[in-house]
């Protein structure tokens, strides 16, 4: 008796079904997901049907799938004429992630289509391959502000030195410098800093966000101050991504203010700095934890037992 994938590869390689009935089996089999070799044959047997849907659904669903049988048919449904295909097929090949596909998605960067040129940085910051790092450079002068994006997310995502240089610039580009912020942090490099510190003061709250959070990531002494200064910003979220900043840098310098901010006027940031002073585990902390334990007349001063009692445990245990 046929299995129900049997069932589906029978209706979308027959010519002679309803179109619908083929379209919903192609993507039927994406959804499934089930690896095997008839399934990725159909479809991509499929990639070359004369129905425009269904070669779109036959790429989406080889993404879906990601066998490595269906990546040059992909590379090769990247010449398609229909801008929605190539896009389709863009996605695929970063969802399989073979690097074979490298050089056809850095061609693609140049397609005449964004949001090809888009899906096409996209998959190559999911294959995260070296050789693409120059020509996504190159896209972040792109004249379409979401293919900037992707490619300086793909530029942090790689985690490669070269961008750092083009990712500073990019900081100044109104489109891209929250995920500019973002990626010069995934590559953690202090060149950064500085401009990074500049952006502290931009009018957009999660461009500060990603800069105090890349700045805690790259984790240098010239940042500390400015971190500290920007626990005093007016948005909670930006303040929160501080008190996560200064625990990953630690020492002296950052557990003073880290400690201040229990007088956060956000609740939700007082319950964070207990978590992190629990995590640490410096004894520096306990009095202050004790004073919250004792004075609080809401739920934090459980926290902030509990956490003390969890540093008391690790004190003697160590």
């Amino acid at each position: 008796m046929p299995s129900k994938v049997d069932e589906l590869i029978a209706v979308l390689v027959a010519p002679d079904k309803k179109i619908r009935r083929r379209r919903e089996a192609a993507w039927t089999l994406g959804e499934i997901g089930r690896i095997s070799h008839r399934t990725v044959k159909a479809l991509i047997q499929a990639l070359g049907d004369l129905d425009l849907e269904l070669r779109r659904l036959a790429a989406e669903a080889l993404g879906k799938i990601g066998n490595s049988l269906a990546v040059e048919p992909l590379i090769q449904t990247l010449s398609s004429p229909d801008g929605l295909t190539r896009l389709q097929a863009a996605r695929a090949l970063g969802r399989i992630g073979d690097t074979r596909a490298v050089e056809p998605l850095i061609q693609t960067l140049g397609d005449s289509d964004e949001r090809v040129r888009q899906r096409a940085a996209w998959a190559l910051s999911e294959i995260g391959d070296h050789r693409a790092v120059e020509p996504l450079i190159q896209a972040l002068g792109d004249q379409n502000a979401e293919v900037r994006w992707e490619a300086a997310g793909a530029l942090g995502e790689i985690k490669d030195h070269r961008a750092v240089e083009p990712l500073i610039w990019a900081l100044g580009d109104p489109d891209v410098r929250e995920v500019a912020a973002w990626s010069l942090g995934q590559i953690g490099d202090a060149q950064a800093v500085g401009p990074l510190i500049l952006t502290l003061c931009d009018s957009d709250k999660w461009v500060r966000l990603r800069a105090v959070r890349a700045l805690g990531e790259i984790n240098n002494s010239q940042a500390v101050e400015p971190i500290i200064q920007a626990l005093h910003d007016p948005d909670t979220d930006v303040r929160s991504a501080v008190v996560w900043a200064l625990a990953e840098i630690g020492g002296h310098r950052a557990m003073e203010p880290l400690l201040q901010a229990l007088g956060d006027p956000d609740a939700g940031i007082r319950v964070q700095v207990v978590f992190l002073m629990a995590k640490i585990g410096d004894a520096r902390t306990l009095p202050e934890l004790e004073r919250v334990a004792r004075e609080d007349t809401g739920g934090l001063a459980d926290l902030a037992r509990e956490a003390a009692e969890k540093i008391r445990r690790r004190m003697s245990s160590g």
